[in-house]
């Protein structure tokens, strides 16, 4: 199958389409509305998360809901919804029918798309709540899930939420959280960041590595006799790997190859030696 609608999907555009068709976003009263089929990114539904731009702020349950193009699914429902709870609130803001000045929660997938899943074109909406969603399967048994390992970044879901206005300064519709229904599986969106690798390093050029690193910065390259000696937090290439003798150990001088290996300190390295030191010695 083939997904040519939204980024990293294997479901294919046939099932997209025919998802959406069959469950369209719904106005259910009371402010609150029932998504058509959505991905889930980034979802804290089982455990409040600390915003970590702005930790003073109490943990919420939320997650990102990535919506289809608009041409397959009509999203025209809460466009008007928003506008409506916009202009009851900000009356101030009003002006020849049209309401300005106030942030609105719809936002292009363009805006993050490094990230795995954001579809530029399409939009996606920040739900978020002060108490835990019920996140239940599909109908007719509509369990409470509990395997947390079945909501992932990338899943399909049907979500409820609603709109509302905050207070000012900061005028703005926000989405308030309210309950999932995991509706199909999907490629998984990745772990933390969700970074799309494939737009992150894209067109990287790469080339060999260079054999003393410090040697490309200016700095200078101690070596050992006839061998490289790697800059201190660099991993040394065993030289045996090509059929040299290893180096001996740091702080022991390094035998030209082909020479006896000097012996372990503390023994005499040659004949003599201990004659010699008693005479330095005074002995």
């Amino acid at each position: 199958m083939t997904t040519t609608i939204m980024k990293n999907s294997m479901v294919g555009d046939a099932w997209i389409i025919e998802a959406c068709r069959n469950n369209p976003i719904t106005y259910q009263g009371d402010g609150r509305f029932r998504s058509c089929p959505v991905r889930l990114s980034y979802p804290d539904l089982f455990e409040a998360k600390t915003n970590r731009m702005d930790p003073s702020k109490p943990p919420k349950f939320s997650t990102a809901m990535l919506f289809p193009p608009h041409g397959v699914c009509d999203l025209s429902p809460l466009y008007q919804a928003a506008q409506q709870i916009g202009a009851a609130a900000y009356a101030e803001n009003m002006y020849n029918g049209q309401l300005h000045g106030v942030e609105m929660p719809f936002t292009d997938q363009a805006k993050k798309m490094q990230s795995a899943g954001y579809t530029p074109g399409c939009i996606y909406l920040n739900a978020k709540g002060n108490f835990k969603p019920r996140v239940v399967d599909v109908p007719p048994a509509m369990n409470d899930i509990i395997d947390q390992r079945r909501v992932y970044p990338g899943v399909w879901a049907i979500v409820s939420f609603n709109f509302y206005a905050t207070k000012p300064p900061h005028k703005r519709i926000a989405v308030g959280l309210d309950a999932v229904m995991i509706y199909g599986d999907d490629t998984p969106l990745g772990g933390a960041g969700q970074v799309d690798v494939q737009a992150a390093f894209g067109g990287v050029k790469s080339s060999a590595p260079i054999a003393v690193p410090m040697a490309a910065f200016g700095g200078a390259a101690v070596a050992f006799p006839g061998q490289p000696q790697p800059h201190a937090g660099y991993t040394q290439v065993n030289p045996q790997a090509f059929g040299q003798p290893a180096p001996q150990p740091y702080g022991q001088p390094m035998q030209p190859y082909g020479q006896p290996a000097p012996q372990p300190y503390g023994q005499p390295a040659m004949p003599g030696m201990d004659e010699q030191m008693r005479r330095l010695m005074g002995g």
